[in-house]
């Protein structure tokens, strides 16, 4: 079994310089919040993978390293629309550039040019509509993602996906009576 060198065991901490602006409105229909925002990663932690028994194609493990450097910018709304005193709906959309600089994996020297950075969507998306009246209520949610990179080593990337949610309760005193499902026509993602 092959042991991870000890050198490779010790990493730089990484460093983040951010900028962010938000603006917040309020009146007495719409609520909304928009956030704009970007930062300079400084040594980024990766997570890498390696076989530790060569001869053995289902062990692996995990270490940390760091790219020489990397940057995320992106924008964040929401809006939330009051149309009755029982009815609601919100809308909330992000926007994402994330990149990684060009790094190599100290233990075979392999190059990973510049791409995204893992798990870091180009956007996401959510739409919902809230109902309550007496003691009834119901939300309806639209959410979705765009493809994503699953891991800093591979090139493999998710689909992107949308998942539609809902939410039926009824409170009694202090009870509450809920009836939800997630993912309700069983979207494979």
């Amino acid at each position: 079994l092959e042991q991870l060198n000890e050198n490779l065991k010790e990493y730089a901490k990484e460093s983040v310089l951010s900028i962010e602006y938000g603006l917040n409105i309020f009146t007495k229909h719409i609520n909304s919040k928009i956030s704009i925002f970007s930062s300079k990663r400084i040594d980024p932690q990766v997570r890498l993978y390696y076989q530790p028994n060569p001869g053995n194609p289902l062990s692996f493990d995990y270490f940390t390293a760091n790219a020489k450097g990397g940057s995320v910018s992106g924008l964040e709304l929401e809006i939330n629309g009051f149309l009755t005193k029982n009815l609601s709906i919100s809308q909330s959309i992000g926007l994402l550039k994330s990149m990684m600089d060009e790094y190599s994996s100290p233990l075979d020297n392999t190059v990973y040019e510049e791409r995204e950075t893992a798990h870091s969507p180009n956007y996401n998306y959510k739409t919902s509509i809230y109902y309550s009246k007496n003691n009834i209520d119901a939300t309806f949610a639209l959410t979705g993602v765009d493809d994503f990179y699953f891991d800093d080593q591979a090139s493999e990337k998710s689909d992107p996906y949308s998942l539609i949610n809902f939410n039926l309760g009824y409170t009694i005193k202090k009870f509450r009576l809920s009836l939800w499902g997630k993912n309700i026509f069983d979207e494979k993602y």
